[in-house]
Order: structure tokens, then C-alpha cells, then sequence
């Protein structure tokens, strides 16, 4: 039977993972991921290419971390790039999203993506998916708050937005210590807002 979603990701975000299909199911999605759905003694480079094909939505988690790392994951995302290509052009197909703030790798930059750390990100792909599944797909609020959180927990504050990180900093929830390397951070940044943003922490 087709599945709704395959999830494409490093074996490094696994926790999150984990966390982001028990919601997505929760909300009516069915989720094939590797660890959950792939059974023992099956040919598994076969059946990921089988799954990635008949999904009806490839949504690859992109973190800093598992960019720099090699396996199957980036295998996948090609898989997923060339299944594109057969289907028509207005279908949402590919949705990548990051794990708080990460390089886009070069086959993904044609695609509108997402940092599910920021506010309102995890809301926006259950409208995209929504689209894409052609039903609609929702989650209380308690439960887009609770992955958020683990999100947050997952990649800590050095993985979070500069938004995040201006957030937490003001409600006194990062010490000196992790401010300090994170504000150099924005400053390096090509963060087209950091000149405000800087100014804002000096307060």
C-alpha cells in the first residue's frame, strides 16, 4: 500500500526523528522510515528505492551534523531528486527542511525550505502536506509544541536560528558563555538583520 510520507535522514537526528513520526501519524499520516518500517531479511537498498518512488511526499531532514556525515541519507536525496523528475511540475513532491540552521545541499536550492526550529515552521509543512496529501492535516497546538521543543533539545541552542537564539537569549534561558560565541556568530553572519539583532543583545 503507498505511504503518505518517506523521511530521509542522518542516522545522527534519529531521536528527532523518531519524535517527528510518532506526530506525524498521530495526525493521520502514514510514515515509512528505515528504523520503524523496514523489516528483517529484506533487501533494504531495494526497498528504500521501491519507497522513495511510490511515497507520495520525500521529506528529507537536513542538519548541520548530518551533512557532514557520509551514508545512505545522501543516496536517498538523490533517489528523491530523479523520482522528481517523473512526476508533473506542479506536484509537491521533495520538501526539505532543516533541523535548525544548516547549508542547503545544491540539489535542494531550487525548493522553498523550511527551519522547523523557527515559529510557525512545523504549521507551515502540515499545510504543505496538507496540499500535497490533498486532505487536510493538522495538530493541536500542545503537540506542535512539544516537537518543537524536542527539536530544540535535539540540536541545542548552537543549531537554533538567529531568531531562536535572540529569543532565548532575552528570556535568560542560554548562559554568558554560550551567548558570547553565539553573538559572534550573528556578527559573522550574513544575516541581513544582525546590525539590529546586535544592538538588541547589547541591552
Amino acid at each position: 500500500m503507498p505511504i503518505d510520507v518517506f523521511i530521509s535522514y542522518s542516522r545522527i537526528d534519529l531521536a528527532f526523528v523518531i519524535a517527528l513520526d510518532a506526530f506525524l501519524t498521530r495526525a493521520g499520516v502514514s510514515v515509512w522510515f528505515d528504523k520503524k518500517s523496514l523489516l528483517p531479511g529484506k533487501k533494504w537498498e531495494e526497498v528504500i528505492e521501491d519507497q522513495i518512488e511510490s511515497a507520495s511526499v520525500f521529506l528529507t531532514c537536513l542538519s548541520q551534523a548530518g551533512l557532514d556525515k557520509r551514508g545512505y541519507f545522501h543516496v536517498e536525496q538523490n533517489l528523491a531528486v530523479q523520482a522528481a523528475l517523473r512526476m508533473p511540475p506542479e506536484k509537491l513532491y521533495v520538501m526539505p527542511v532543516t533541523l535548525g540552521e544548516c547549508p542547503i545541499p545544491r540539489q535542494f536550492r531550487q525548493y522553498n525550505v523550511s527551519n522547523l526550529a523557527e515559529h510557525g515552521s512545523i504549521e507551515s509543512l502540515l499545510a504543505a502536506l496538507s496540499e500535497a496529501l490533498e486532505r487536510h492535516i493538522s495538530a493541536a497546538e500542545d503537540a506542535v509544541v512539544a516537537l518543537r521543543n524536542c527539536l530544540l533539545e535535539h540540536i541545542g541552542v548552537e543549531g537554533a536560528s538567529n531568531d531562536e537564539f535572540e529569543r532565548r537569549f532575552l528570556d535568560d534561558e542560554i548562559s554568558f558563555e554560550t551567548s558570547a560565541s553565539l553573538i559572534q556568530r550573528i556578527a559573522n553572519s550574513a544575516d541581513g538583520n544582525k546590525l539590529k539583532r546586535l544592538l538588541l543583545l547589547r541591552q
